[in-house]
């Protein structure tokens, strides 16, 4: 079902879901708060995409936050 809707084989699905849980829930909303925020700044930020997205790797690889200002 889950398959189907998204338009995937069900394969990449059971895949997923078995890596998803090595995770906790925790670990999982981070990173997703993580990529919103990255997909907002892509589509806002005046700075340049490089920066936003080493910015990302930054967060996800430390758990830690990277304070890029624009000027």
């Amino acid at each position: 079902a889950i398959s189907r809707e998204l338009g995937v084989p069900p394969f990449k699905v059971e895949k997923l879901v078995s890596q998803a849980g090595k995770f906790s829930h925790g670990e999982l909303r981070r990173v997703w708060d993580y990529l919103l925020e990255t997909d907002k700044s892509l589509k806002s930020s005046a700075l340049q995409d490089k920066l936003i997205l080493e910015g990302l790797l930054f967060e996800l690889c430390l758990g830690e936050t990277l304070r890029i200002s624009e000027k």
